[in-house]
């Protein structure tokens, strides 16, 4: 799976494209296909080291919070009926992944069928 990584506090040039492994899922798991990060000022700022007092990081990592997306699987302890649920939610570890591992229930809401998936990510931190 593809994610998004920061390697050193450089800002742009400090991010890559970098394959790690599929997510496993634990019984509390709503693993999720994500559509969209937004970019919001948290990470620029994260990226810079600006929040190194407020919001120490260790690198490497999966930079991005919030998200969008559909759920592909769940745990055995998550409700069947998310599977294929358009959801928004955050992602404390990293949004910018292919899937998400969201293990913590209250951080997914289910996106209406009217609201495109670009537009709900902007929701999260914005």
């Amino acid at each position: 799976m593809k994610v998004i990584q920061q390697v050193s506090f450089a800002g742009i040039d400090a991010i890559r494209d970098v394959e790690i492994p599929d997510p496993k899922l634990s019984p509390m798991t709503a693993l999720v296909e994500t559509a969209y990060v937004p970019v919001l000022p948290w990470d620029v700022m994260t990226e810079k080291s600006d929040l190194q007092n407020m919001r120490p990081v260790q690198l490497p990592l999966v930079i991005g919070y919030g998200f969008s997306g559909v759920v592909s699987k769940v745990g055995a302890l998550r409700s069947s009926n998310l599977i294929g649920q358009r959801v928004i939610g955050a992602n404390p570890a990293g949004a910018m992944q292919e899937r998400i591992a969201s293990n913590l229930p209250p951080l997914l809401f289910k996106v209406r069928d009217n609201v495109r998936l670009r537009d709900a990510a902007t929701l999260i931190g914005g």
